[in-house]
């Protein structure tokens, strides 16, 4: 009887600790992401630093592997990042330069 009685005020307790903390509820894996991100990874400010400096227009991301995986990840937390391609970026066109040869040079 004892330990229910003790469980009930550890309940209770719980409760009022949440109700003045400002508990919420959200569903959505983006924001799941970013609350344990800034609880455990990153400071709320390194974050915002992060959000401020994201642009929404085209980037040319020079780690494909690492811009595909940030792509993916994107995608699996809701949102459909649009691929630019070579073809399409002058930015992409121009960052290697062919030698006489036919081989690749970076500019």
């Amino acid at each position: 009887m004892a330990l229910k009685a003790t469980l009930y005020k550890m309940d209770k307790h719980i409760k009022e600790l949440r109700k003045r903390s400002g508990a919420v509820t959200y569903k959505g894996q983006l924001t799941s992401f970013l609350y344990e991100l800034m609880r455990d990874v990153a400071t709320p400010g390194e974050i915002e630093k992060i959000v401020n400096n994201s642009p929404d227009e085209p980037v040319l991301y020079t780690n494909g592997w690492l811009a595909e995986y940030a792509a993916d990840l994107a995608k699996r937390l809701g949102e459909d990042p649009e691929r630019i391609y070579p073809e399409t970026d002058e930015r992409q066109i121009n960052l290697f330069e062919e030698d006489e040869d036919g081989k690749s040079k970076k500019n």
